[in-house]
């Protein structure tokens, strides 16, 4: 599981600072002795959200799409209350 610091609301709005203009993204750093490409699975089953970041090469810092925070797929917290929002993530080595 991936402890992403929920606790704070991502929509702030202030001098110069558009509502909810902030973007969450994941980034991943590559590192194997074996010189083995891999692959990322970042999933937010809850919301059917799923994004494969395929063939990082080894000793290289991937970014993912920023995540969803609109239509069905949003991934803030916007109420107070008990979320079973989380996000999933795989990685494995191709062979």
């Amino acid at each position: 599981m991936f402890g992403y610091g929920y606790h704070l609301r991502v929509v702030t709005k202030g001098a110069g600072v558009s509502f909810n203009c902030q973007k969450i993204v994941l980034y991943f750093a590559t590192e194997d002795i074996s010189n083995t490409p891999t692959c990322i699975k970042i999933e937010i089953p809850a919301l059917g959200y799923v994004e494969n970041i395929t063939n990082i090469l080894v000793g290289t810092i991937v970014r993912s799409d920023p995540i969803p925070k609109s239509g069905a797929q949003d991934a803030r917290l916007i109420y107070p209350s008990l979320f079973l929002l989380f996000f999933l993530l795989t990685c494995k080595k191709i062979m």
